[in-house]
């Protein structure tokens, strides 16, 4: 139903396979895994970052933390800190504050997604779906 970008499927390839001069992993990979994956030793991670935003591309972030009164400095959703979420150059960022890991039931996370929804139909970035028989 969704492909990678043709960048990031290259990017992940030559990480997988050594052959990218970003990143070398003497030949093999130690371990996969979506939770290795997610570990700040992964080369995927720290690959990721380095790959620019491609341009033409919406991009926007919701980012889940903790508690109200922190500072987004030491913020965090129990996980992944503000820091470590925070993308620069993103159209647009919402901080849900109260809210842990799992933002996805959040109304504050909902609304948001739907007005990024709104306004790529608006912008004609996406096709409106056809009516219903």
């Amino acid at each position: 139903m969704a492909s990678l970008p043709l960048r990031v499927s290259e990017t992940a390839r030559e990480i997988m396979t050594g052959a990218g001069d970003s990143t070398h992993l003497a030949g093999r990979v130690s371990r996969l895994g979506s939770v290795y994956a997610m570990s700040p030793r992964s080369a995927f991670m720290r690959t990721l970052p380095t790959i620019p935003i491609v341009k033409g591309v919406h991009t926007h972030s919701i980012i889940p933390v903790c508690g109200n009164g922190n500072p987004l400095s030491r913020a965090d959703d129990g996980v992944v800190s503000y820091a470590s979420a925070h993308i620069p150059g993103v159209e647009s960022e919402l901080v849900v504050r109260h809210s842990e890991h799992s933002t996805q039931s959040n109304p504050f996370t909902i609304a948001e997604v739907r007005r990024i929804l709104l306004l790529q139909l608006a912008q004609g970035a996406i096709a409106p779906a056809a009516p219903r028989p």
